[in-house]
This record gives structure tokens, C-alpha cells and sequence, in this order.
């Protein structure tokens, strides 16, 4: 995009990721390195697994939340937008990766159409690396939504991870 002077926040919300963690925040930092204001900040759910600890190990602002506290994909994004101070916040699940190139297309969408509020993606539901196999596998997630998992060699051809672009108001 070349709009330097974005204030760009994003939130990743997690629970149990360790798996992914490192792919993500990599994407994230690879991905919006040319933004100067930006702020990154990680929203775990209690995990109970190395998340946090991954996690810490980049320049990213980590909070927890309580294992006693509302533990919701939402509650998440709301703390982490709670704590966000950029124009546009890019909201990120701990299982996704920033795929390369999306943001700059985005903040396109976003600069050049004043009356755009949000800007989503494309997603694929991908297995943790050890469940994938050679065959597709279709089930029902918590929600009652019917998810498909693919073969390897077909998720080449798909474009990946959902990703969701909210303008603040101010």
C-alpha cells in the first residue's frame, strides 16, 4: 500500500495453538513490516500448552486470561480491541497464517473506499499438522457448521486462512 503512516493493530486470539503459534506471529510481523505504527497483541484463552511461552518469545504484547473468566473467541477479540490504539485493528484465530500479500491488498480496499468497513478473505479449514491425511474428512465443528478438511496436494490449490479487517471508530 505504501501508506507508511497507518496505525495498524492487530489481535490474535489463542487457546491451545502452540502447534501454529510460531507460523502465525511470523506471517504477522513479516507481513506488516513496512507499517511503522503498528502494535501486535496476543489474547490467550488459559491455554494449557506452550502458547504463552512461545509466544513471549517475539516482540508482541501477550495478555492471558483467566481460566475463571468468560473464555469465548469474542471475549478475546473485545480485550484485545480494548487494548488496541490503531485506526484499523486486523483481527487473526491462533490456527490462521497472514497470507502473503492479503494486508496490502486490504488496506487498499480500505484507503481507496471510504464506505468499506470490513474486509475478509477467503479461509480453508486446516488440520493440525499430525491429523492431516490423504483423504478428505468432513465433520461438524461446535457451531453445527459441516467443516471439510482436504488432501495435502489439494490445498495448493485453495487460497488460505480467513482474515478480517474491522475500521475503527473514532
Amino acid at each position: 500500500m505504501g501508506d507508511r503512516t497507518l496505525r495498524l493493530s492487530v489481535v490474535i486470539i489463542t487457546k491451545n495453538q502452540d502447534w501454529n503459534i510460531d507460523r502465525l506471529i511470523e506471517s504477522v510481523l513479516k507481513e506488516t513490516a513496512y507499517i511503522l505504527e503498528r502494535e501486535i497483541t496476543l489474547v490467550d484463552s488459559a491455554s494449557s500448552d506452550r502458547t504463552v511461552a512461545i509466544a513471549a518469545k517475539y516482540p508482541i504484547k501477550v495478555l492471558r486470561l483467566r481460566p475463571d473468566q468468560r473464555l469465548t473467541a469474542s471475549a478475546g477479540r473485545n480485550v484485545g480491541y480494548k487494548h488496541s490504539s490503531g485506526d484499523l485493528v486486523l483481527f487473526l484465530d491462533g490456527d490462521m497464517e497472514l497470507y502473503p500479500g492479503w494486508l496490502a491488498e486490504a488496506l487498499v480496499v480500505i484507503r481507496d473506499r471510504p464506505k468499506v468497513a470490513v474486509v475478509a478473505g477467503p479461509w480453508i479449514d486446516l488440520p493440525k499438522p499430525d491429523k492431516r491425511d490423504d483423504i478428505a474428512k468432513s465433520f461438524i465443528n461446535r457451531n453445527g457448521h459441516e467443516m471439510r478438511h482436504y488432501p495435502m496436494h489439494e490445498l495448493e490449490a485453495m487460497v488460505q486462512d480467513m482474515h478480517q479487517y474491522y475500521r475503527k471508530e473514532r
